[in-house]
């Protein structure tokens, strides 16, 4: 007999986490013995300024937990796009399924990563521009390169009072360089790299130049860059017993079999003047503009071999993902000796394009997979914009007041065709399916933060936010998916609430700061579009399978956080620690459910409870050595059972359990020439596409990078290596076709980047 052991799954899973905070642990008690010879010198980190609550301020004084990734660290680590350091970050995971359909999730904030009918849980912004879901069609968000960047803050929790809408999570700001008055200066960049696989190669050329053009009075800054990357899959369609066997191919749908699917190219540029008109007034004009082609879907068929996929052509050739955005932005800042007067104004313009082969959703119904494609586009046009007074108050009283202004125009359009052989088409050419919305949405808001010193140490803070938001639709569908019928339908709805936020810190009297905080975050509701006939069969006027009315509109949904923080100063400033523990309730989730008529229907009927915990920290092992670390517990979980969605306890997918992250970077002289080795490493628990678990988990990866970078006079040399130990675990499964399409790791990139500067 032989006796087995099986340990647990939620076990095994605390295990992992073990196993890897043990590494942290045990790295970390090997850099103790340099503690004490690190005491003999005297040097102290440096110091981080961020304006993460709207004003400049240091770091570790910011009663707030946020996570910052400054210019150096950018260039470094050779940061480019979003998925490099969020993934990175404790509490934070990143779901980037391709050009402009990435997910951010922030502390456990989710419940649907790909929910199209829904705008994304966390809020982004470019400088002082909201992004939030003007990524590709349903949602996203833009994936804006790191290039000139001054530093990445990334807000953990509800942002309702200063940042408004769509920040449930938390908010992620990509703050530019702005240009310098009295420095002519630039650099040109270029970088090679291959990526192992079913990769190739990789180029990168950029350039920056800041040219003063009247001495301390106006500026001009600008920069240019284009990323070509290869893909890493390829399509076995022609050469796939099953997609070539399949009704499809007898009803001539297109069957290749090519390589470099998921290839991209991204060309960009920003350019940014700045007039110092007095010694209080100051104006920066800047426009930003960013394209990208995508060439097939970055995704592979789980029953196929790793990078695999196999896909039918579509009406426009073969699956491809595009987007464009460009954002004009016009900042007036007025300096008073008793605060700032701020302006911000913003015009945002975005196009994107989604083309797939969808006939395996349609197989059960129409007897197999069938070349059926879908086109899906959506076009923004958003004039935004914020005003603010800032005090500089002599006194234990400050505030920030502030109003805010958005008008969205939203174009979106669907065409579901035939991809097959005319002659072979079982719909007898008639139409499938057409969309065409157009949305409109108009917000307005007060906002404002009233701090008072109740002594010297102890502060306080009340945060407010009245919004009120009208959104209106006309939406036409018609085809044979719509059940033969032409339907016009003109939604809207209104909402206005109040959003509170209360913060009390302490700070001791050798800098170490203590706070409590309780923040209420929201997110806009919509009206809800109309459903055929189809969903109606019986004529109840319930949703068939579904015993449900539809209803007319989807509310803002909420949440309400309660967090306890602390940020340390250690060493004489060489050890920085930050720590956070929160409980978060959220109210009226968006639900929806998809009935046998394939259309969605959505209520607000979930219930959530998250709690966890992050500590993150910074160590200035000596005057040439750093090491940085990270880890957080996220346990979010419905808090009741909700019909459609699952039960109580079920844990929200897209967030993983446990993630951990460490980096060291050594500086020393190679001959005459400053130079540093680097490495960082990041460990993500597993999570699910599924509030039930069910099928197969993606996440439990570990990602290792390293680099060395040597500067020669106005050279920078930098060799690279992402993925150095070629891990190649998967990072998300579609929930949307349901034919086991995900992502995975990018496999192992070895690269170098030579910079000039001048």
């Amino acid at each position: 007999m032989v006796l087995t052991i099986k340990q647990a799954p939620h076990k095994a899973k605390y295990a992992k986490y073990i196993a890897a905070t043990c590494r942290l642990s045990v790295l970390t008690a090997a850099l103790l013995p340099l503690l004490a010879s690190a005491q003999q010198e005297h040097y102290v980190l440096e110091e981080i300024v961020i304006t993460a609550t709207k004003r400049s301020q240091s770091l570790q004084d910011t009663a707030l937990s946020v996570a910052a990734v400054d210019s150096e660290t950018i260039d470094k680590r050779g940061l480019v796009g979003m998925d490099d350091y969020l993934r990175t970050l404790p509490g934070l995971n990143s779901l980037d399924r391709g050009a402009g359909r990435n997910t951010i999730i922030i502390r456990g904030v989710s419940t649907s990563p790909q929910a199209t009918e829904l705008p994304t849980p966390t809020g982004i912004y470019y400088g002082e521009t909201p992004l939030t879901d003007f990524g590709s069609f349903g949602g996203g968000n833009p994936d804006i390169k790191l290039v000139d960047i001054d530093r990445v803050e990334i807000l953990r929790g509800p942002q309702g009072t200063l940042y408004g809408d769509g920040s449930l999570g938390g908010t992620v700001r990509i703050i530019p360089k702005a240009p310098e008055l009295n420095s002519l200066h630039g650099n040109v960049a270029a970088t090679y790299s291959n990526t192992e696989e079913k990769g190739g190669d990789n180029t990168m050329a950029q350039g920056t130049l800041n040219l003063p053009l009247i001495e301390d009075r106006l500026a001009l800054r600008a920069t240019a860059y284009q990323y070509d990357n290869s893909g890493t899959y390829e399509n076995i369609a022609a050469s796939d017993p099953v997609k070539s066997t399949s009704l499809g191919a007898t009803l001539g749908a297109v069957l290749v079999d090519e390589e470099d699917i998921g290839s991209d190219k991204y060309t960009g540029g920003r350019v940014s003047l700045l007039w110092q008109a007095s010694d209080d007034l100051s104006v920066k004009a800047s426009y930003f503009t960013q394209d990208i082609e995508q060439d097939g879907l970055p995704e592979e068929s789980l029953r196929l071999k790793p990078f695999q996929q196999a896909r039918f052509g579509t009406s426009l050739g073969s699956e491809s993902l595009e987007q464009d955005i460009n954002v004009t932005n016009l900042e007036v800042l007025y300096e008073l000796t008793w605060g700032d007067l701020f302006a911000s104004s913003s015009w945002v313009d975005t196009e994107s394009l989604q083309d797939r082969d969808v006939g395996v959703f349609f197989a059960v119904p129409l007897g197999g997979d069938t070349p059926i494609a879908l086109e899906d586009r959506q076009g923004n046009d958003a004039f935004i914009q914020e005003l603010r007074f800032t005090s500089n108050f002599d006194g234990a009283f400050q505030m920030l007041v502030g109003a805010f202004y958005q008008d969205i125009d939203i174009t979106t359009t669907q065409f579901a065709a035939w991809a097959g052989d005319p002659d072979s088409d079982i719909f007898g050419g008639a139409t499938l399916f057409t969309s065409h919305t157009e949305a409109g949405l108009q917000q307005q808001a007060l906002f404002g933060e009233f701090s008072y010193e109740l002594s010297e140490q102890l502060k306080a803070t009340f945060g407010w936010r009245y919004f009120d938001y009208e959104r209106d639709e006309t939406r036409i569908t018609d085809g044979v998916f719509n059940g033969n019928v032409r339907i016009v339908s003109n939604p809207e709805n209104q909402e206005d609430d109040t959003t509170l936020k209360l913060n009390i810190s302490y700070t001791t009297d050798n800098d170490q700061l203590y706070y409590v905080q309780v923040q209420e975050g929201f997110r806009l509701g919509r009206p809800h579009i109309a459903v055929p006939s189809t969903c109606d069969v019986d004529n109840d006027g319930l949703v068939d399978s579904l015993d449900t009315p539809i209803p007319d509109v989807i509310d803002s949904d909420t949440l309400i956080s309660y967090e306890l923080g602390s940020k340390f100063t250690l060493m004489e400033g060489r050890l920085e620690l930050r720590s956070a523990a929160y409980y978060i309730s959220w109210d009226d989730i968006p639900v929806s459910r998809n009935p046998p008529c394939a259309f969605l229907i959505t209520e607000n009927a979930g219930e959530a409870e998250i709690k966890g915990a992050e500590i993150e920290g910074t160590f200035l092992l000596s005057s040439h050595w750093i090491f940085t670390f990270g880890t957080a517990y996220t346990d979010a979980a419905l808090a009741e059972d909700t019909p459609g969605l699952g039960s109580s306890g079920d844990t929200l997918p897209g967030t993983p359990g446990f993630t951990v992250n460490m980096g060291s970077e050594y500086g020393f002289n190679l001959a005459t020439y400053d130079a540093y080795i680097r490495a960082d490493w990041a460990y993500v628990d597993e999570y699910y596409n599924n509030l039930k678990e069910q099928g197969p988990a993606a996440g439990d990866y570990h990602q290792l990078d390293a680099s060395f970078g040597v500067t020669i006079e106005q050279l920078d040399l930098k060799l690279f290596v992402n993925n150095v130990t070629g891990s190649d675990e998967l990072l998300w499964i579609d929930t949307q076709v349901g034919d086991g399409r995900v992502q995975r790791q990018r496999p192992r990139t070895l690269g170098i980047n030579m910079r000039y500067n001048f």
